[in-house]
């Protein structure tokens, strides 16, 4: 049992969204990769991870080192002090393979010990890993994504699950975003 009360066992799995995956509801967020999930925001543990901030970064649909524009995305930085607001998803091992696909531009990483449970009366996980996903884009990818834009119906999608979850998670990312209030806002292709 690590300080914040989880216990790693291969029963199960539970992933820490802090982007699109937080949405459980929009065709873009969680519902893209588990179809037939059946969660709503009620069944989603609210989380927070310690020693990373949110921040913009770079992220290819042609996966790395393709041709294809690169637009930004949230991703996670290693920051001592800093901890990020999201959600835990419960997976099985067929849908951690599926995510992994989807978020094949990501490292898994596991994150079990810095994780806590934010209080709202339920039981956090017990026994079970905790992954995220974060990417390592070289600086000029992170550069040029920046100058394309932000795909702005993704922003939507993170934007309406930080609204619907609270916790001051709106606050959040919206303060992880002053740095990018003159990018370019993309519309879907």
């Amino acid at each position: 049992m690590n300080s914040n009360g989880l216990q790693l066992s291969s029963d199960s799995t539970y992933v820490f969204g802090y982007g699109s995956l937080m949405n459980p509801e929009h065709p873009r967020g969680l519902s893209k990769t588990i179809a037939g999930h059946n969660l709503s925001y009620e069944h989603l543990l609210v989380a927070e991870l310690q020693g990373f901030r949110r921040r913009w970064s770079a992220l290819s649909a042609g996966g790395p080192g393709s041709a294809t524009t690169y637009r930004a995305h949230w991703n996670l930085e290693k920051r001592e002090a800093a901890k990020v607001t999201g959600v835990l998803v419960l997976v099985s091992e067929e849908e951690l393979l599926a995510l992994d696909m989807r978020e094949r531009n990501y490292d898994r990483v596991e994150v079990t010990d810095d994780v806590t449970i934010l209080g709202d009366g339920r039981n956090g996980p017990q026994n079970v890993p905790v992954y995220t996903y974060v990417s390592f884009p070289p600086i000029s990818e992170v550069e040029y994504a920046i100058a394309t834009g932000i795909d702005a119906e993704y922003e939507r999608v993170v934007l309406e699950a930080a609204s619907r979850i609270g916790h001051g998670l709106e606050a959040q990312i919206h303060s992880a975003t002053v740095e990018t209030r003159g990018w370019p806002r993309l519309s879907p292709a």
